[in-house]
């Protein structure tokens, strides 16, 4: 029997039995009443009429896992179609198929998005070409700073939400390239547990578990653990890695309307014997610069035995909701988090000689300190007005950031032929310089956005923020300090947004998003930049299936902004920034998510981006939009699963395939830096040995590409892609 067939089965069969439960009432009533009825008139005979009952209909439909309702567009959970935006999901089923560990390896997977390793564990996102600074834990704006935090665990969460283009609405002063909502795992109302091993290329041994149940007899106390224990080495040499997290939450229903969660989570990642990232090739014999990627081994490390990371990541969070009456709901969220990276390291800082194949190599690190506290607080619900039924919301929050970085520095100066690199060098002291930066940022504000049914077709979605915001960066060093300060006052930000209902499952919008992110960065003369502003048109259709087992959307954008910061590197002096010029990206993004077909999986998508400094800064090196931006990008992976015979057996798997990209160097005569287009092909198969395990084989870049996955400077940053790599998995669930 079809899906739909039983769905119309069940509801049938549930029309049945409420006729039937009214029947039984009714007779009830008329029992209980039959004394008081004796005394008012003597007994007549009854002739049975038949009961004609009123046709009972029941409409909605089941979450979807594939197509969940999201909160990254809005603070209500919403259908991706609902959203005038680029909404992509990555979903628990995606990251169980694919083995996806970390949220870089999840963002990796998603349309329009562009992950920039800075080295093994840090990383920074982008979207559309721009990037994006701003992560919410289920709803609360936080900070990302990738220079002091690993990518989280996928394991703590239920799935990835990416917002493209322009979030201030809800994240605040964010810049234009997005929000990514992590969703938390939450506890369930039955006893529910599972574990995952793992072992793979390079001795990757990974073991998770995730155990759910209500704690007390009514159900009204339930609660969630999950760990994570991880031990790997890598392809290149040398290094090691050990990770561990552990997450806990509480759930506690005060009444059907009123429920509280508390919850906390730790994360530990020691990276031993890491490099950083390689140099290019500097090339000057024929008179003009010429910079190359080196063609070196993939197990080649550039670092010494002393080189050490360790990650410390420590959240702690707590929620209160409650439903009032008429569909009105309310949520008062409450987020803090500390992050620490103590980092020794030798690295290279200067290009590789074309004449001997050396490059110097230089000891640095630190101890960053990072604090977050967050607090939000919204309510939305329907209104009435002119005759017809809108939806509103409305909210506050606040967001205080600290920020600690000391810069250290070792002895130590010493070369390395990059084709037999020497890994054994003595550790020197590591001592602080006197130097670093400290900066303290404080924001909040004031939100609300409606959606007015203007027809039955056609809704209208308005929002504004007004913002509060406010920062000082101290740069210093042993003889001088910088001290710049910051802020902004009731700043609005604006959203306006079309939806045209085509059909049931069909529509087309049109939206538009201004962008205002102050910077706490100085000048050339210690004066703070001004704030970055831009703003995104978009224009599309969405659509989803009846039942909405999948959803599909095809956007036009266009993103604008002016005035970012960015960084100047002064040797031996204080850093300072400039802000680049007017630059634009605009394109095309279609993207499917969800199950087609009952035995199939499907997501990913296409984006084409054409990326123009229309204001450039000729004597500026950076990572260009060029290296951040391919002009090509395509994500699809699917997974199928058999029936009859083989119905314990499910395969599937994704390619990933981009443009060239490249940066160039005005201060090197042009020179260009680049990686040509390639795709990468992962497989994965899974037979379900009995309803308790599964066994499943992941097999990533199955045709070894070699390729660099970040291009940066001749100086570092340049990251190459990983090797083919196998993991072998068995799952197991109650």
């Amino acid at each position: 029997m079809s899906k739909a067939r039983k769905r119309s089965a069940r509801r049938t069969a549930l029309a049945s039995a409420l006729s039937a439960l009214s029947a039984v009432s009714a007779a009830s009533a008329l029992t209980a009443a039959g004394p008081a009825l004796a005394q008012e008139a003597a007994p007549q005979p009854v002739q049975e009429q038949p009961t004609a009952m009123a046709e009972v209909v029941v409409k909605g439909s089941a979450e979807q896992p594939g197509n969940p309702r999201v909160t990254v567009g809005s603070k209500q959970p919403l259908a991706m179609r609902e959203i005038a935006q680029s909404v992509s999901v990555v979903t628990r089923d995606e990251i169980e198929q694919q083995n996806l560990a970390t949220l870089s390896d999840a963002l990796r997977r998603t349309p329009g998005v562009t992950v920039e390793n800075k080295d093994a564990n840090r990383a920074i996102f982008y979207a559309r070409g721009y990037e994006v600074n701003s992560v919410q834990l289920d709803g609360v704006p936080t900070t990302y700073d990738f220079r002091v935090s690993a990518s989280s665990d996928l394991a703590l969460f239920e799935r990835v939400e990416v917002l493209k283009g322009p979030a201030a609405l809800y994240a605040g002063t964010s810049g234009s390239g997005g929000s990514i909502n992590l969703v938390r795992k939450r506890p369930r109302s039955a006893l529910q547990a599972s574990a995952d091993i793992s072992a793979g290329s390079w001795n990757n041994r990974r073991a998770e578990f995730d155990v759910t149940a209500p704690l007390n007899q009514d159900g009204t106390l339930r609660g969630r653990v999950v760990g994570v224990v991880q031990d790997r080495d890598f392809f290149y040499d040398y290094a090691h890695e050990r990770n561990s997290t552990i997450y806990g939450v509480l759930d506690y229903a005060f009444s059907p309307a009123t429920m509280l969660t508390v919850g906390a989570s730790s994360q530990y990642v020691r990276g031993a014997e890491q490099p950083w990232t390689y140099p290019a090739v500097l090339d000057t014999s024929s008179g003009m610069p010429v910079v190359s990627l080196p063609h070196i081994p993939r197990h080649t490390n550039i670092g010494a035995s002393f080189n050490l990371d360790q990650y410390r990541t420590s959240t702690a969070f707590a929620e209160l909701d409650h439903k009032f009456g008429g569909g009105w709901s309310s949520r008062l969220s409450a987020n803090w988090q500390k992050s620490g990276l103590d980092r020794i390291q030798a690295y290279p800082w200067n290009p590789i000689s074309a004449d001997d194949n050396l490059v110097q190599l230089f000891v640095g690190g630190g101890q960053d300190r990072q604090y977050q506290y967050g607090v939000d607080l919204n309510a939305g619900g329907p209104f009435s007005l002119l005759g017809r039924r809108h939806q509103l919301v409305v909210g506050a929050n606040y967001n205080r950031v600290r920020f600690a970085s000391p810069y250290y520095q070792g002895e130590f100066d010493e070369q390395v032929d990059i084709y037999q690199p020497r890994h054994d060098f003595p550790r020197p002291a590591f001592l602080p310089l006197g130097e670093g930066q400290n900066l303290r940022s404080q924001q909040y504000g004031v939100y609300t956005n409606a959606r007015f049914s203007v027809t039955d077709p056609l809704t209208l979605v308005l929002g504004a923020r007004g913002s509060w915001w406010k920062a000082t960066t101290d740069d210093y060093t042993q003889q001088t300090s910088v001290l710049t300060g910051n802020r902004a006052n009731g700043r609005v930000s604006a959203q306006a947004g079309l939806i045209y209902d085509l059909a049931r499952d069909y529509s087309v919008y049109a939206s538009y998003v201004d962008v205002f992110q102050p910077q706490a960065f100085a000048g050339r003369d210690g004066t703070p930049l001004d704030p970055l502003k831009g703003r995104q048109y978009e224009l599309g259709i969405k659509a989803e299936s009846p039942d909405r087992a999948v959803s599909g959307s095809l956007a036009l954008f266009r993103v604008s902004e002016k005035g970012r910061a960015q960084v100047v590197v002064v040797p031996d002096g204080v850093d300072y920034y400039i802000a680049r010029g007017k630059t634009r990206n605009q394109g095309v993004e279609a993207q499917i998510n969800g199950k087609p077909l009952a035995s199939l999986d499907v997501y990913g998508g296409y984006t084409y981006i054409n990326s123009r400094e229309l204001e450039n800064l000729a004597s500026l090196d950076s990572s260009a939009f060029s290296a951040i931006a391919p002009r090509h990008m395509l994500r699809m992976g699917a997974n199928y699963a058999f029936s009859g015979a083989l119905s314990p057996l499910s395969v599937g798997g994704a390619v990933s395939a981009v443009s060239r990209f490249y940066n160039t160097f005005p201060t090197l005569g042009g020179a260009q830096l680049g990686q040509g287009g390639y795709s990468t092909v992962d497989l994965h198969a899974a037979w379900e040995l009995n309803r308790h395990a599964t066994l499943a084989l992941n097999v990533s870049n199955l045709f070894d590409r070699y390729y660099y996955q970040r291009i940066n400077t001749p100086i570092n940053g340049n990251v190459l892609g990983e090797p083919r790599a196998i993991a072998l998995s068995l799952r197991l669930k109650l």
